[in-house]
């Protein structure tokens, strides 16, 4: 390990070791040249980083958002083939599954360096169970070297889920912001509980800076592989493994941890041990003495241990492409949700048996619990029968108990019967999210014979993935109600169709159910829009001097603009009318104006404006209108009075009305039948004046 610093602008190495400061991988010790190769070219890739690293801190570009791309230029580029096999591998994927997300991350010079995908069923599985999630980068494939960064999960069945998958091609600070920040963006910024990793410092840096709520430890088998490694000598005897062990998992207080820690290093001589002195310092992250508070799922268990180290073992080798890798990662996925359905299963068909006669609890605990989680909770269970238990008397409304368990520390519980409420210093509750052997004591004497539900974590029972998924904290304010309940039906029918897919008979129920609910779906909409064209606008008529009053009573956002329409068609009519109602009347007193042609106009009147004609008259009161173009015709004589009358009174009616309703749109077509139905009347008085003069002069002497 090389540690180096920048002081005044000078670039020092500070710390020097020449052991690994990390285990070497099973395929590392197997294949020693391609191992040498791969640490030559590593090596070579980490100086190259550092001496980048020194120019953007000496130009003192730290501003720089590093979010979309690597601020400087990675010396050792990938194969172009090999990454563009990656990428339209993971387009295939995207196009199977619509819920499929991938992204990558490109360097100063566009190069790409990191990549992460999820399926859909990842992002289910990581609301679910992304309480506690697991990431392991000691892993290297191809040429380059590249990390393997799966994460991986714990479901109601304790077994692993993988939660997603990233390649990155450094350790940097950068490489891991963009990472998490990415996690977060495809899987709706939940942000885990806890999260579990092996020993990195950049690694640290970020999780605290992306993910600043959730509690980062270092994984046991981490811890268990690194002593192993570097003290491997001592890690075979016996004697040593146990006292180690005994450090980890036997200690019931701080201080008993620091007593067997010391008598370890001085029984073995190894005060000055780097990998032992790092150990310690790092021991809050780690020990469970120190991490009993924080949710783990029980991930730090020796059993769990092995099983991290079998899949990720399993999934990785140094000869992969990133495309054989990615495949092989689907193929492990599709392996363990295989698995999952199977115990899914058998949670439904089998009953398991009972250790105790008549007891509600357990009755309880093995109708909610999925298999696994109840023989857990039988242990427990089980316990009570070898422990202790002496009251300490009440405080106020909390009474306190102690519990003495053969060959183990004293633990004390609280218990609040007016709010139910129960807590254990053992802290089992805290970290595994199943109630300890002490509580369980502690209910028993109480007369207390049902399991609180709050204390029954739905992430362990047959019912775990029932329920709709939280929604996502990224863009939900921004959603609309319908995008919302889009994806909340997606999510739904993804977690179906997944689970059918495996076997035939489940795909065709699916399938035939697919086909009942579409033709339920489209009745419904049928008869729904049936209904709309009846009741969504209710017209009111009511008599204002031979007009008719439209009034609106209820109209939905979506019909406004079809309830518009019908509106304007009426009036339309209506004008067809009154016109057909004045070309049967006669006219008395009309005056013809004619109005300019008006020029379209922007907003909300550019309609109308277009609409109306080019030639536009006017008949009746005109005293606001335009001076007259056409010429006023002669007066008519008396007798011929009576011939007109009535003409100004239905077109004073339409004055009126445009006053009333002055936004109701008026097209060509009306304006042109009004004008040749006045043409005519005026013709007609013409004629009928000219027909009285000619009478006159026949009368005259």
């Amino acid at each position: 390990m090389v540690q180096i610093t920048n002081e005044n602008e000078t670039w020092l190495i500070t710390r020097l070791v020449l052991e690994h400061n990390h285990y070497l991988n099973k395929g590392s010790v197997q294949n020693s040249q391609t191992s040498e190769d791969h640490l030559t070219k590593h090596t070579i890739r980490k100086a190259g980083m550092v001496q980048m690293a020194g120019d953007i801190a000496c130009a003192k570009s730290s501003n720089v958002d590093y979010s979309w791309y690597l601020g400087y230029q990675n010396p050792c580029g990938l194969n172009p083939e090999d990454v563009q096999g990656l990428v339209n591998y993971l387009k295939q994927l995207q196009l199977e599954d619509p819920s499929f997300f991938y992204t990558l991350q490109v360097d100063a010079k566009s190069s790409p360096t990191n990549f992460f995908w999820r399926d859909g069923r990842s992002k289910a599985d990581y609301h679910y169970f992304g309480d506690a999630v697991v990431l392991d980068t000691t892993f290297r494939i191809g040429l380059q070297s590249m990390i393997c960064a799966p994460f991986l999960g714990l479901n109601h069945h304790r077994q692993f889920v993988l939660l997603g998958c990233a390649l990155l091609l450094d350790e940097s600070k950068d490489s891991f912001m963009w990472l998490f920040g990415t996690l977060m963006a495809a899987t709706g910024g939940h942000q885990p509980k806890t999260m579990l990793t092996n020993e990195c410092q950049a690694m640290a840096d970020a999780i605290k800076a992306i993910l600043p709520d959730t509690q980062h430890h270092l994984g046991m088998w981490h811890i268990q592989q690194t002593v192993a490694q570097h003290l491997s000598e001592l890690y075979q005897q016996s004697g040593f493994k146990n006292l180690f062990d005994r450090c980890i998992f036997g200690c019931q207080s701080e201080e008993e941890f620091d007593l067997l820690w010391d008598s370890l290093v001085n029984q073995y001589n190894q005060p000055e041990n780097e990998c032992l002195k790092t150990l310690y310092i790092l021991r809050k992250k780690w020990s469970p003495v120190f991490t009993k508070g924080a949710f783990s799922a029980g991930l730090q268990s020796t059993d769990d241990c092995n099983t991290i180290r079998t899949v990720f073992q399993n999934l990785m080798r140094e000869d992969m492409t990133l495309l054989k890798f990615a495949q092989q990662y689907q193929k492990l996925a599709k392996e363990l949700r295989k698995n999952e359905l199977e115990e899914d299963l058998c949670c439904s068909k089998t009953s398991p048996l009972m250790i105790l006669k008549g007891s509600s609890l357990e009755k309880q605990a093995a109708d909610v619990f999925t298999c696994t989680m109840f023989k857990l909770f039988q242990e427990e269970l089980r316990g009570c029968l070898s422990v202790a238990i002496e009251d300490m008397g009440n405080t106020g409304t909390i009474a306190a108990f102690k519990l003495k368990e053969e060959g183990q520390k004293d633990n004390i519980v609280k218990f609040c019967e007016s709010l139910n409420q129960i807590t254990c210093s053992c802290k089992k509750y805290e970290s595994v999210g199943i109630l300890c052997v002490h509580i369980l004591k502690v209910l028993n004497a109480k007369n207390v014979f049902q399991l609180p539900s709050q204390y029954i974590l739905k992430r362990w029972t047959k019912s775990a993935k029932q329920g709709k998924v939280p929604n996502d904290h990224i863009g939900v304010a921004e959603m609309t109600e319908k995008s919302l309940k889009v994806r909340k039906l997606m999510q739904k029918a993804l977690t179906v169709i997944t689970k059918s897919v495996a076997v035939e008979e489940s795909y065709k129920i699916v399938e035939d159910c697919l086909d009942i609910v579409l033709e339920k779906v489209e009745n419904v909409l049928k008869t729904k829009l049936s209904q709309d064209k009846e009741k969504d606008v209710a017209i009111v008529y009511t008599g204002n001097k031979g007009m008719e009053t439209q009034t609106v009573v209820s109209a939905p956002p979506f019909q406004k603009e079809a309830a518009e329409h019908r509106m304007r068609s009426k009036s339309k009519r209506k004008l067809e009318d009154d016109v057909s109602d004045i070309s049967c009347r006669s006219m008395d007193d009309g005056v013809l104006h004619r109005q300019p042609p008006k020029k379209a106009i922007k907003g909300a009147d550019n309609e109308r404006s277009r609409a109306i004609s080019s030639h536009s008259y006017f008949a009746g009161d005109c005293s606001q209108q335009p001076a007259c173009i056409s010429p006023r015709p002669p007066l008519p004589s008396q007798p011929t009075v009576h011939q007109f009358k009535g003409f100004s009174k239905p077109m004073g009616n339409l004055q009126e009305r445009k006053k009333q309703a002055p936004d109701a749109p008026v097209s060509r077509r009306e304006m042109e039948t009004m004008e040749m139905t006045i043409m005519a009347k005026v013709k007609e008085m013409q004629e009928g004046i000219l027909r009285a003069i000619n009478e006159n002069k026949k009368s005259l002497p």
